[in-house]
């Protein structure tokens, strides 16, 4: 098949590695993915063919959360004639909400659904609400998001008086289009269920991962590799950026502190635009790692804390397991599917206490090595392999393509 994948980025971020890694495993399947993005990658090169959606005249680069309505009817025409020109069998799309300066919006799977069957992978909330990302405990999507929105100001923001009509106009594109959804985890095509995407088929399948690549090795080893102390216990926190306060740093930092005396070591990995680490010696913070150097920093930890409240199927949480490293996390999101309790860490309630009983129950866990890494590793291969999961894609993708031809 020709398959075209419509993102905003081409491998930044959670939602942009995932698309990548389904690229690869469905490249590796046989099938031609043409790429077409706002945000290209130029130092990668991907088994896909890479084609960048940006009008002429249209700022090249800066992430901003203000639309470029000027620009929208600009992105829809080029697409428009994009996918005249390559005439795919099946359309993927994943994130486009961090294109919106640059005139991206959710009318793209309109037009995408014109061209060919048209499946949306959500990353999270933004396809069935006003603008929002993730909700909280909001659920004013389900009838239609407004002015009175809690999380407008959040990524990617919205002026308030704005939130109604661009819940409606969502509404309008699913229920003229023949889209599919399909969701990483049950927690989210759940709350897609309750709001936009009830009347259209959502099919569940989890992000895939390359476990060749992300897999155990010693642990001593592993902290050489990155100048840490051998002995001790070490417990990891990885985001794309530790200030983003949806990520939970200052909630783990301060569970960490409710250990006491038994507090492990921390080590850190990703940007760190102004968040204040602990100030104590206890924590290394590895800056942004990627290929090796991350695979080690798995492996170097006994536990991987993943503080979000609220999170589809992490990418961290995924590749930790894979390393055979046990995670604790709150009881919340797509996170619940991933972490079997006793077996591959613990989950914990919303609060900070709660928090650190979880990491305390999985330090205690992962004294027990060679069982809990094993243990890890055989959840990954079991939900996770890259293959399977593309396996799995390109069977709902034939099945599309196939009833468009009835």
């Amino acid at each position: 098949m020709r398959i075209v994948f419509l993102s905003d980025t081409e491998t930044q971020g959670g939602a942009g590695k995932a698309a990548s890694r389904l690229a690869h495993g469905l490249s590796a399947l046989g099938h031609e993915i043409i790429r077409i993005v706002l945000y290209p990658d130029p130092d990668i090169s991907g088994s896909w063919k890479r084609l960048v959606l940006r009008p002429a005249g249209v700022a090249e680069v800066g992430w901003d959360e203000t639309p470029n309505r000027s620009a929208e009817p600009l992105v829809l025409d080029e697409l428009d004639k994009m996918l005249a020109d390559l005439a795919p069998d099946v359309i993927n799309i994943h994130n486009l909400h961090g294109g919106i300066k640059a005139g991206w919006s959710a009318a793209m799977a309109g037009v995408c659904a014109d061209h060919a069957p048209t499946a949306w992978t959500l990353h999270d909330m933004w396809s069935f609400t006003g603008a929002c990302a993730y909700s909280g405990e909001c659920r004013a999507f389900v009838a239609e998001c407004g002015s009175d929105c809690p999380t407008a100001s959040e990524y990617p923001s919205l002026r308030p008086q704005a939130l109604g009509e661009a819940f409606r106009s969502k509404a309008r594109i699913l229920d003229s289009k023949p889209l599919t959804a399909i969701c990483p985890s049950v927690w989210l095509a759940r709350l897609a269920r309750r709001g936009l995407w009830r009347r259209r088929r959502i099919e569940v399948i989890a992000n895939g991962l390359d476990l060749s690549r992300y897999r155990p090795m010693d642990r001593r080893k592993a902290r050489r590799m990155l100048g840490l102390k051998e002995d001790g216990m070490v417990v990891l926190l990885a985001a794309a950026n530790l200030a983003d306060p949806r990520k939970g740093f200052n909630r783990a930092v301060k569970a960490l502190s409710l250990l006491g005396s038994a507090k492990p070591a921390l080590i850190t990995i990703g940007r760190n635009d102004g968040c204040a680490l602990a100030n104590d010696a206890c924590c290394v913070h590895l800056g942004f790692l990627e290929g090796r150097d991350k695979i080690a920093a798995y492996c170097a930890a006994d536990v991987y804390v993943h503080a979000a409240i609220e999170d589809n199927l992490p990418n961290t949480v995924m590749e930790a397991l894979a390393c055979g490293t046990p995670v604790a996390g709150f009881a919340r999101g797509g996170v619940v599917e991933m972490v079997d309790p006793a077996m591959t860490g613990q989950l914990a309630g919303l609060t900070a206490e709660d928090l650190a009983h979880a990491i305390s129950a999985t330090l205690t866990l992962a004294r027990e090595p060679p069982h809990v890494r094993r243990m890890c590793r055989e959840a990954a291969e079991k939900r996770f392999d890259l293959l399977t999961q593309a396996k799995r894609y390109a069977r709902l993708f034939e099945e599309l393509v196939e009833g468009s031809a009835q």
